[in-house]
């Protein structure tokens, strides 16, 4: 065994793979096609992009998230036959065909296997650092919106690069 897919011990830092958390929510938003949320500002005659209204559907954004990467995705898992790996946190370090490997705040390295599991991942709808979209005052602590994803693990059992030429069906859930 060469260690080629090795993540040298310098490297598994939290902080290192949260740009790159940053980086997939560019990317994940751009694929639903989530517009940044702002607020028009008439006063100052600053005329800005009016907030809209998001609407989503399985049929909508389920095709699109079968056939997104999720290298970045910071993933919870929610369900599992294990009940050692449910609540496990992190961001995916590698997407292979039966596993997610990710990166804990701990700064572990963990492998979870996509069968039987259940993953949940969140979608900040506007951008870290772009208060003026969230609409608080200076000093309130602010709750960012987010959207919220569950995927069946047995669904994304394909690398990265073969989900995106797949088509998306339908399933009913398996048996956890």
């Amino acid at each position: 065994m060469l260690g080629v897919y090795d993540i040298p011990k310098e490297e598994r830092k939290w902080d290192i793979y949260e740009g790159l958390w940053k980086m997939w929510c560019g990317y994940i938003r751009e694929i639903l096609n989530i517009q940044p949320l702002v607020e028009t500002n008439l006063e100052s005659g600053n005329a800005k992009t009016p907030r809209k209204t998001i609407y989503l559907t399985p049929a909508v954004a389920g095709p699109n998230l079968a056939s997104a990467d999720f290298h970045g995705a910071k993933i919870t898992c929610v369900r599992s036959r294990c009940a050692g790996r449910v609540g496990t946190e992190g961001i995916v370090v590698r997407d292979t065909k039966f596993t997610f490997v990710v990166i804990t705040k701990t700064n572990e390295i963990k492998t979870l296997p996509k069968e039987h599991s259940i993953f949940k991942f969140e979608v900040p709808i506007v951008e870290e650092g772009n208060d003026q979209a969230h609409g608080t005052a200076a000093g309130e602590p602010h709750k960012q919106p987010v959207l919220i994803f569950e995927l069946h693990g047995e669904q994304f059992k394909n690398r990265a690069i073969d989900r995106a030429n797949k088509k998306f069906k339908l399933h009913l859930p398996p048996d956890l």
